[in-house]
């Protein structure tokens, strides 16, 4: 008598997971370097948030992360232009991976309204960072940020402030902490994989 195993992947193991073993879907980090808040500082009709965005795709280049990053930031309603809060700004659909543990964060774009599975607490090299601040101008389920968005990223003024999150929490803190934190404060970037 002859027993066929079905199903597999080819691997010759049927419970080999296929490819490399990596989950499907996108990375999500938080930047190792930190920043002041005016990414288009002294420039003139400079998108700050799209400076951010740059900041996102260098550091996973240059982690050889390869893809295309955006940075979770929102700005103020009086900006007329699309893509104006966080979400609206992350076009990918998910799942997010945590880079480094592979743990995941979101299941979907919807599930960014809420809070993450697991702390965004590694960087694009998957260091572990204890603890911190980021950028996000962002209320909890993706709304304009109340504490504001540094003159929409565009100052590092001390005397004005933008909204941040902490980077060590799976609370609504993840995106928004009570208190607004100076412009020219330093903090971190979420960065996510489109």
């Amino acid at each position: 008598m002859v027993l066929m195993a079905c199903g597999g992947n080819g691997s010759g193991s049927p419970d080999a997971p296929a490819g490399d073993g990596a989950p499907s879907g996108k990375k999500i980090f938080v930047t190792s370097a930190d920043f002041t808040a005016g990414f288009a500082f002294g420039m003139i009709d400079a998108d700050g948030a799209a400076l951010a965005d740059q900041q996102c795709q260098s550091a996973a280049v240059g982690a050889g992360l390869g893809g295309t990053w955006k940075a979770w930031l929102s700005r103020s309603p009086t900006l007329d232009v699309p893509g104006r809060t966080a979400p609206e700004r992350i076009t990918g659909e998910g799942p997010w991976h945590l880079v480094g543990s592979n743990e995941l964060v979101f299941l979907n774009r919807a599930a960014l309204a809420n809070t993450p599975r697991v702390p965004i607490n590694r960087n694009e090299l998957g260091v572990l960072i204890a603890s911190g601040n980021v950028w996000t101008g962002t209320d909890v389920g993706g709304s304009y940020g109340v504490r504001g968005d540094c003159n929409q990223w565009t100052t590092s003024n001390s005397g004005v402030s933008g909204t941040v999150g902490r980077l060590d929490v799976t609370t609504s803190e993840w995106t928004a902490v009570s208190a607004g934190q100076a412009c020219g404060q330093r903090a971190h970037l979420y960065c996510l994989e489109m």
